[in-house]
Parts: C-alpha cells; structure tokens; sequence
C-alpha cells in the first residue's frame, strides 16, 4: 500500500511538470489578444509557475531542463509592456529565478539565465525589486554572470549598472569597455560607472581607474577630448568628491580629481576683474554645441531662466550644470550674475565679449 502511495505521489509530481506554459507574447502581439483571453493566459502561467516551485528538490531539478519554462522566463523579461504588467505573475517569475540561482549547481543553471542580455532584462523588468537585486549580488550568483557582463551594450551599461552597482567593477577591470565607451563618446555610460564604483568605496580601484583615464587622456587626443566631455556634460568631479569626502584615500583621489580636471575648458583673465573665466573665444563649434546642451539641461529643471544667462552662468562656474541650478535656487550666485537679467535670451550668435556685461 505505502509504495503504492508512493508511486502515486510521484506520478502527479511528473504531471506537475506537464503543465504547459508558452513563451511570453511580444507588446505587439499582446496588443492583439482580447482582455479576457490575454487574462487567462496570464493566469495560466502564474499556475504552471506554481506548480514548478511546490515540486520538492529532487523534481525541481528537472525543471532546470524544460525548455519551455525557460524559453517562458526569457521571454517574459524582454516582452514586458507598462500596460500589461501582472504583479501575481511577476511575483512567480522572481520566486522561481530565486529558487533557481540559490538551489540548482552552478553548472545546472541553464545558460540563457546566466548571459549579460538576460542581466540587461532583469535591470530593466525588475529595476525596484530589492530582492532580485539582492540575489544577484550575492558572490555565487553574480559569478554566474560575470564572465559575460562584459557584453553588455554599452546603450545598456546605465540600467545596468544603476540596478546593480557590482557591474561597474567588472567592466572598468580590463581596457576594452572604457576604450569601447571611449571610441563610441559614451560619456554618461562611463561616469555612471565611475560612480557606482565610488557608492561601493572601492577607493584604491576607482583610483587605478581615473589614472588610467588621465593616461590615456594625455597620450591620445581622442580620450583627451572624452574627458573634456566627462567633465562639461556630467557633474562627475564635484559627485566624486563629495563621495570620497572623509576617506582613508581622499588625499590620493582628490590628487587625480585635480589631473582630471586639467582636461577641462581654456581659461583666461577676465580683464579689470583679476579673476579666471572660461574663453568662449576658445570654443571650438563642437565645445559650442556641448556648452548649448548644457544650457538646455539647466533649462529643463528651471524652464524659467532665459538661454542667455544660463550660458552666462555655466561660462563662470566651470560648465557645472549642478552647480549652476544649485546657485539659482539657493539665491547664491557671484555677485556679478545676481545682477544680471535671468531672462536673457541668446544672441543670434553669442558676441565674443560676452562677459564685458558682468
């Protein structure tokens, strides 16, 4: 009787497997099914999901070999739409990626679960979700995908790397992802980077890191131009330096801050003033235009400010574009600009005197 029992049980532990799930639709083909049918279907796979995680160990392990659950949980991370989340499903999907990366080998786990394309998905599917993030940050799960990170887009790096900050290190290890953010003027890619690798205060690296940007930035004049870039475009010094504050290394980092910022824009006495300011007279059409989107990122936060003064104001104060929306909302502006018109509106063409009206 017991080991008919027991065959029993077994028998509908296989059955569990046989419940079929399909691959997650893409958005456009989502769009087409009926509410209710799309409904059901839905349903249907939070049940073979289920299923798959009440089958004891020794049965799960079989799940790691159907393919039809794992070409589901591929699909489902690149197929997501806004509008058709299901936070049941969603809640299955992250129980059984959990039950999956903690309990099955290392050389178990299905690769189309350990790729930096499937890593780039799960960024982005579950960006807020602090036990996923959790997960992949744990040394034995993250060396599932270390290997492969370095394949990430760099149009994927960001989310990436915001998800997970470990990334950053992985990347920045070698020379062939900053070359790469280099060559392709992937400049918020890399100071994300950066960044990151400062949230985890892993000094003596971010320190290795920035030498060799300034060696690199010295020795060839494409990268010396990168970190101009990385310097007008994104406020990476001053948040680096606030990050750093109190450090054991603040000394060594600050000291390759400073060489950094030897990159930055030509700068010349402003006559009768006694003080350094950035020479529009030394902008090249290309510096023009990445002083303009500038402006434009100051506008967008203070839609209220006329072009011309924002341009006025980031010319003074080192193109910070932080510091710059910090000045005006906190009424602290050099003395000069608080007397100058916030309306003002760009000439046709920005007049090489431009700071005769200081």
């Amino acid at each position: 009787m017991g080991e008919k029992g027991n065959k029993t049980d077994k028998g509908k532990r296989e059955k569990m497997l046989e419940i079929p799930i399909v691959p997650y639709p893409p958005p456009e083909i989502q769009s087409l099914i009926q509410p209710g049918k799309w409904t059901k279907y839905q349903d249907s796979c939070v049940t073979a999901l289920t299923h798959h995680l009440l089958l004891p160990a020794p049965s799960f392990q079989n799940s790691l070999k159907d393919t039809h659950l794992i070409e589901f949980l591929t699909t489902y991370t690149s197929n997501q739409a806004p509008t058709t989340q299901n936070p049941p499903l969603k809640r299955k999907v992250a129980q059984i990626l959990h039950r999956i990366y903690t309990t099955a080998p290392p050389k178990h786990v299905p690769s189309q679960l350990t790729t930096a394309t499937f890593l780039t998905e799960l960024s982005r599917e579950f960006s807020k979700n602090h036990v996923i993030r959790e997960l992949l940050d744990k040394e034995e799960v993250w060396g599932l995908f270390e290997k492969d990170v370095l394949k990430c887009g760099l149009e994927d790096a960001i989310a990436v790397i915001k998800f997970l900050p470990r990334v950053s290190e992985s990347l920045l290890a070698g020379d062939e992802w900053m070359e790469g953010a280099i060559a392709r003027g992937e400049v918020a890619a890399l100071a994300t980077a950066l960044v990151a690798v400062a949230s985890r205060e892993n000094w003596g690296f971010l320190g290795d890191v920035l030498y060799r940007l300034v060696a690199e930035g010295k020795r060839d004049k494409r990268a010396g131009e990168f970190v101009k870039r990385l310097i007008w475009e994104m406020p990476i010094v001053g948040i680096l330096e606030r990050e750093v504050d109190g450090a054991p290394e603040e000394g060594r980092i600050s000291g390759v801050l400073e060489e950094v910022k030897s990159f930055g824009p030509v700068k010349r006495k402003d006559k009768g003033k006694g003080r350094e300011v950035l020479d529009p007279e030394g902008l090249s059409k290309e510096e023009e235009d990445s002083l303009m989107m500038k402006v434009e990122s100051v506008r967008d936060i203070l839609p209220h400010l006329g072009a011309g003064f924002v341009r006025k104001c980031l010319l003074q104060m080192n193109w910070d574009v932080e510091r710059v929306t910090a000045a005006v909302l906190e009424g602290n502006l050099p003395g000069d600009l608080n007397l100058a018109d916030q309306e003002e509106e760009l000439c046709a063409s920005p007049p090489s005197h431009i700071h005769s009206s200081y």
